[in-house]
């Protein structure tokens, strides 16, 4: 006859060797090339064996979108990328490498910054593609990074920050006017998207606006709420463990964060999130737009430990956020923040919808986008 310690043995040991389990995938990641895989998920190459020279495949228009190679300064990493032609320019005129020059000359062009996994040929980054090509009428040069889909090399944070740079130079060398170029990045992408937004103001280049949708301060805030598929808990068990977590973190080889940068964009910014987004929370949006807003209140020294003039402060930064800060609600679309400010306006809409990967092209969004910067 079994003994009550033999039932609990047997009841513990799936959850001793699931715990062996986690601690050996916690060691494994901080190893730097296992850490890049888990992070840019680039091996997982969707759709798959994509044929890259012909877009027609995934949706576009016989000859809309143009298969492209481009060089960056790492001699031995070229970019697999497509450019979809501005709709309006695309049904007057003949389709042609030989007219890229002149539809970026003549129409306004997106540069596209995508997030993890997958390649520019997923079903819902074409759609993204066809609406800013009809509804923005603009041209949109969609990049994959090095080591995704047909580029050649592997990824890094620097090396992610030089394709975004590349793709600039390439528009630039090819006709595009700074001033009539969107930077837009989505997910993964809006960390590439804002570091070329803050090094082209460096520089005083001034594109015409930067977008992000679905944006992360950090990557380590990322980390300590991240899920698997919105509900697959990755970190956040650590966070139990006080000193774990900051551990882990100190193994990190890129250390992606937008909160450092975004006050360098002084261009028209427009922040976008969705509510219902199950991969990174709103919150991240609302720390980055927190973080721009900043510096126009009075600082308060200590938040943990206040003063009685410290109540005071925080009752005028209250009082002066709401004169700076007009907040609007756009019937079935979402809240809108809006900020002036010198080096240009920023935007903060909080969507009711499109999730994590819709939000990019979803049409009620996208016509406030228009009119925010794209009719600018």
């Amino acid at each position: 006859m079994s003994t009550p310690s033999f039932f609990v043995f047997r009841a513990q040991k799936p959850l001793a060797i699931f715990g062996a389990g986690y601690v050996a995938c916690l060691i494994l990641l901080t190893v730097p090339w296992i850490q890049r895989h888990v992070l840019y998920l680039h091996a997982v190459r969707w759709p798959l064996f994509a044929d890259f020279e012909t877009p027609e495949k995934y949706g576009m228009a016989p000859g809309k979108t143009i298969p492209l190679r481009i060089p960056t300064r790492s001699a031995d990493v070229e970019l697999g990328a497509w450019l979809t032609l501005s709709d309006p320019f695309y049904r007057s005129s003949s389709t042609s490498s030989s007219n890229l020059t002149a539809a970026l000359e003549r129409h306004p062009t997106v540069l596209f910054f995508h997030g993890n996994a997958g390649t520019r040929a997923v079903s819902f980054r074409v759609n993204t593609y066809r609406y800013y090509s009809i509804s923005w009428e603009s041209n949109v040069l969609a990049i994959d990074y090095r080591g995704f889909a047909d580029s050649t090399g592997s990824p890094s944070q620097q090396g992610l920050i030089e394709d975004g740079r590349a793709s600039w130079d390439w528009l630039i060398r090819n006709g595009a006017k700074e001033e009539d170029i969107v930077i837009v990045g989505q997910s993964l992408g809006t960390a590439v998207a804002a570091h070329l937004g803050a090094e082209l103001s460096k520089e005083g280049v001034s594109p015409k606006g930067v977008v992000l949708f679905a944006p992360f301060s950090g990557i380590h805030k990322l980390l300590e709420t991240y899920s698997l598929f919105g509900f697959v808990p990755l970190l956040s068990p650590l966070m139990n463990i006080p000193f774990a977590f900051k551990l882990l973190m100190t193994f990190l080889a890129d250390k992606w964060s937008i909160l450092e940068v975004i006050r360098g964009i002084t261009v028209p910014l427009i922040l976008c999130h969705a509510r219902d987004d199950l991969d990174i929370p709103v919150s991240h949006s609302v720390e980055l737009f927190d973080a721009i807003l900043d510096p126009q209140l009075p600082g308060v020294e200590n938040t943990l430990k206040l003063e009685k003039d410290d109540w005071e402060i925080l009752k005028n930064r209250k009082a002066l956020r709401e004169k700076l800060v007009r907040v609007s609600d756009v019937d079935q679309v979402g809240t809108l923040h809006e900020l002036q400010r010198d080096g240009g306006d920023v935007w903060f809409l909080e969507s009711l919808y499109g999730g994590h990967n819709g939000v990019s092209f979803h049409e009620g969004i996208m016509g406030i986008i228009g009119d925010k910067i794209m009719n600018m």
